[in-house]
């Protein structure tokens, strides 16, 4: 998976936060990218390292944006200018043009982070495919692809969650949207996060329809299934050589 982290609110400092913003992504794994993609300064940091997906970084005029996977956009002006200019690009002009409601026009996996001010903007695509965790403290929200990233951060606290340990050992897992960490939460899948003057605000942008009074055949819902599993795969795929896996 390609890596971001960062915060918003309220400043460190020029030493410490270069401090934070290299611990933070030195715990995210991967391969931190030229300097020019890690920024920070008195309203808020971002930084981005390299893995499996490629991640984009881009500054403009105030508003600093990274996305991170595959992703694909629903309009059709929005494709033209990720293909032309990149993801970045395309990302910034839809948060111009819609602000959080851009979301509903991205699709495929993603996690992405907005800087605008000390105003932010987080999120994971409909499924989950990728994560991110964050916390707020102190005026503060940071937020990372990996969650080992965040209690990095200076304002934000190591302390183990106990309830965390008896869903490990009960569960073999830490669900949504808990954490190891007392007070750092996991995006669950298609849910956004705003942080705005302290606070945060949290919602969903996509929600599975389902739909109990569907009278369908076994036999045309098989063969739709099918269908939309082919057309999924292809679509993912994009021309190159894949594979699968199954366990059990």
């Amino acid at each position: 998976m390609g890596n971001f982290c960062g915060w918003s609110g309220t400043g460190l400092g020029s030493d410490i936060s270069q401090q934070a913003i290299k611990a933070m992504l030195k715990a995210c794994g991967g391969t931190v990218k030229d300097k020019s993609d890690s920024d920070y300064n008195d309203t808020g940091a971002l930084g981005i390292s390299e893995g499996l997906y490629a991640t984009s970084y881009l500054q403009q005029d105030g508003i600093r944006v990274t996305i991170t996977g595959s992703p694909t956009w629903k309009d059709k002006e929005l494709a033209g200018v990720s293909e032309k200019q990149g993801l970045g690009a395309a990302l910034i002009k839809a948060y111009r043009a819609y602000g959080k409601d851009l979301l509903s026009r991205l699709h495929g996996p993603f996690a992405l982070a907005i800087l605008d001010g000390r105003h932010a903007l987080v999120a994971i695509d409909r499924i989950g495919v990728h994560s991110l965790s964050y916390a707020l403290h102190d005026g503060v929200f940071v937020f990372s692809t990996a969650t080992r990233s965040v209690v990095k951060h200076p304002k934000i606290s190591r302390k183990i969650d106990p309830q965390a340990i008896f869903n490990y050992i009960y569960f073999y897992d830490i669900p949504s949207p808990g954490t190891i960490f007392a007070g750092v939460e996991k995006l669950q899948p298609a849910q956004y996060v705003q942080f705005r003057d302290g606070q945060l605000e949290k919602g969903f942008y996509w929600k599975l329809h389902f739909d109990e009074h569907n009278q369908a055949s076994f036999q045309a819902q098989k063969q739709q299934f099918h269908e939309l599993l082919r057309q999924a795969v292809a679509k993912s795929a994009r021309g190159k050589h894949v594979a699968t896996f199954l366990s059990g």
